[in-house]
């Protein structure tokens, strides 16, 4: 079963201001501020990868070919905060929504699950590609986002931000400073959230 996933809706604000991360860096002029502004989008989309999370409210439309048999549908981005729409295309090609009443969202468990609801099946889908739509929101309020997540992410833009190459030479060859840090510490486990 083949699934995709695709912003809706970018998020507004990110996990860093421009200022958070000048100070970090020791930025004293404001010459470098759209740089500094594209570095933490990059440093967020970075972090968001690779925990499979969203740090500012997204909204998402997963695409799959069908609903899952006899197991719940898995939501690829967390925190969940809602699920706004679920769409199909029926046996006989016709588009539907499935009404809100016949599934429940589990949110509080990673990765967030939806089940039909008691009693309720998923529905049959016409077999073609794409054929399943849920469009949901996902990410925190941005005072909650772990600091562990912030920390890695300034650590990422002070590693860009000073080296815009990926390997320093010179009478040795070394990692880029600080990535090693900011990928121990977006590998964090970070502890339960409530929105």
């Amino acid at each position: 079963m083949s699934e995709g996933l695709e912003i809706v809706t970018p998020p507004a604000l990110y996990p860093v201001t421009v200022q958070e991360a000048k100070d970090h860096c020791n930025v004293e002029h404001d010459e470098d501020d759209a740089l500094i502004a594209e570095l933490i989008r990059a440093a967020t989309e970075w972090a968001e990868a690779m925990q499979g999370r969203a740090y500012g409210p997204t909204t998402y439309r997963q695409h799959l070919d069908r609903f899952p048999a006899c197991v719940p549908l898995r939501l690829p981005r967390a925190p969940v905060l809602a699920v706004t729409q679920i769409e199909y295309v029926d046996n006989n090609g016709t588009a539907q929504i499935l009404a809100p009443a016949k599934y429940k969202l589990n949110r509080f468990i990673e990765p967030a699950q939806l089940w039909p609801a008691y009693n309720e099946t998923w529905p049959e889908t016409r077999p073609e590609s794409g054929a399943v739509r849920v469009t949901f929101t996902a990410g925190y309020v941005t005072d909650l986002v772990p600091k562990t997540t912030k920390q890695a992410i300034l650590l990422q833009i002070g590693a860009w931000y000073a080296h815009r190459e990926e390997l320093i030479s010179g009478t040795i060859i070394s990692q880029l400073p600080g990535h090693a840090g900011a990928e121990n510490l977006i590998h964090h486990k970070s502890v339960a959230w409530s929105p």
